[in-house]
């Protein structure tokens, strides 16, 4: 057996026998496994140990443990709980049948009929743990399972366990509901308002994400796609959904109204509970279709698509071996000029400069600018550290020995003028933060720079004073050892 698989068996073995591995993702490695005291099936999840390491495995058990009393036809629930040399595992039955997402890959789009029931049975699911004050945070088909002609969705409260799990404690005494600029979701498939980490999210963020899985299920494919998770954002920033009826003309009127409306930017223009959804569901032709999803999406903006971008798959880690580049290090590049206005190019020179100022004051940064370091490989034309390509930006990250990057855009929207910038992990890829978008008429443009520029430097000296954090309690175990 494996590394992981021996400590297993052991631990469990007056429980469950393990058989075989069944797959690993980003957050766990999945085992089919038999429960010996009820003889049945069962199938373990063992969260990554990099993962445990980061988020604190007895809290991750506490909070997962409040899912327990969700029992329901449409939902997997959750057998057992516990640890295993400092690593979190739990319990579920096992499925015979297949996901959403593996049906998906084999059929593309599915009948209408079918995808009505199973958008509906998801509803059924939500409906009965909004009721019961839990969301899911992770609506999409590969948490989708489909067995015996219906639907049931797996690990509820999975995504709310490991935010809650790794928030550090709040000033107060508890817990914060999300923290350390975590956030969870997938970017096919994440609301706005979750992927930029607003901790107020409701019950219409989950019918958000199940909007996106049944438009997939009438056309075919998400409502955005792309070859990153970050164009996956990017093009949900920019532009709206085709209409569905006009890629399914059979779809009717009245349920191609209800997709529309579940993928209201706004959650106050979405449905306001599963149980309104349902009910539109189960009666499209009674739907209205009035609602239009507005093109760019700006009152959530670039925060929302550049956050979800770093952490689409589950939760972005920086403990996934020794760091490459210094952290501390920290190398701002020039925003990229999206206004189409060749007048506009001094504004990227100008925010990178206000940064570097900026960022120079904190104490424990080291902070270079692109401007230093040009390689002639990354040149081109006039705006040569204007870089907005992922490769590029992390060719500049190694020129500069920079762990940390800053980089970002700026674009124009009627008379106003928008920045925005994201902060980086260069040796793993993660997004730290997002700041923006921050937006001022073009003639006082500067004081919009101003605004992005606390915005960074208040999320980089929060990204240190957790760092300290961290390092604190190792620091405190220092020592001769009993």
């Amino acid at each position: 057996m494996s590394e992981i698989t021996s400590p297993l068996s052991t631990a469990l073995a007056d429980r469950y026998r393990i058989e075989r591995e069944l797959g690993a993702g980003g957050m766990a490695t999945v085992y089919l496994a038999h429960d010996l005291k009820h003889d049945r099936k069962v199938a373990i999840k063992v969260l990554r140990p990099e993962l445990a390491a980061v988020i604190g495995a007895e809290r991750f058990v506490r909070e997962i443990k409040l899912t327990s009393p969700l029992v329901h036809p449409h939902i997997v629930p959750l057998y057992d709980s516990g640890t295993v040399d400092g690593t979190p595992f739990f319990v579920m039955p096992f499925i015979e049948g297949e996901s959403l997402r593996h049906r998906l890959r084999r059929d593309g789009r599915l009948p209408v009929a079918e995808a009505v029931q199973i958008a509906g049975e998801v509803a059924e699911a939500l409906e009965f743990a909004h009721g019961r004050g839990i969301l899911h945070r992770d609506i999409k088909p590969e948490n989708i399972l489909l067995q015996a002609g219906h639907a049931l969705v797996a690990d509820f409260g999975v995504a709310r366990a490991l935010t809650r799990a790794a928030a550090p404690p709040s000033p107060a005494g508890g817990d914060r509901l999300t923290g350390d600029g975590l956030a969870l979701g997938t970017a096919e498939y994440v609301s706005p308002e979750q992927a930029s980490g607003d901790e107020g999210v409701d019950g219409r963020s989950d019918l958000y994400s199940l909007g996106c899985v049944l438009y997939e299920m009438l056309t075919g494919a998400p409502p955005f796609t792309g070859n990153s998770p970050r164009e996956v954002m990017a093009r949900r920033f920019r532009e709206s959904p085709r209409p569905v009826r006009e890629l399914r003309p059979e779809v009717s009127p009245g349920l191609a109204g209800v997709v529309e409306r579940t993928l209201a930017a706004e959650p106050d223009a979405r449905f306001s509970t599963a149980t309104e959804f349902l009910a539109a569901l189960r009666a499209p032709e009674q739907a209205s279709s009035s609602v239009r999803i507005p093109a760019g999406r700006r009152q959530w903006g670039w925060a929302a698509a550049v956050l979800a971008a770093g952490v689409l798959a589950g939760i972005a880690l920086h403990a996934r071996g020794p760091a490459r580049l210094e952290t501390r290090r920290v190398v701002v590049a020039r925003l990229s000029n999206e206004t189409g206005d060749s007048a506009m190019a001094y504004l990227g020179r100008l925010a990178a400069d206000r940064l570097t100022t900026s960022l120079a004051g904190i104490r424990g940064l080291e902070v270079v600018t692109s401007a230093r370091v040009i390689p002639s490989r990354l040149t081109t034309g006039l705006q040569v550290d204007s870089l907005d390509d992922p490769a590029r930006l992390r060719t500049l990250a190694e020129e500069t020995a920079a762990g940390t990057l800053v980089s970002g855009s700026y674009f124009r929207e009627g008379g106003r003028i928008l920045l925005q910038a994201e902060i980086t992990d260069a040796n793993d890829g993660t997004l730290v933060a997002a700041v923006g978008p921050i937006g001022a008429p073009a003639a006082r443009v500067e004081a919009a720079v101003d605004s992005l520029s606390r915005g960074v430097d208040a999320a980089l000296r929060a990204r240190l004073d957790r760092g300290r954090a961290r390092r604190a309690p190792q620091q405190q175990r220092v020592g001769p050892s009993a």
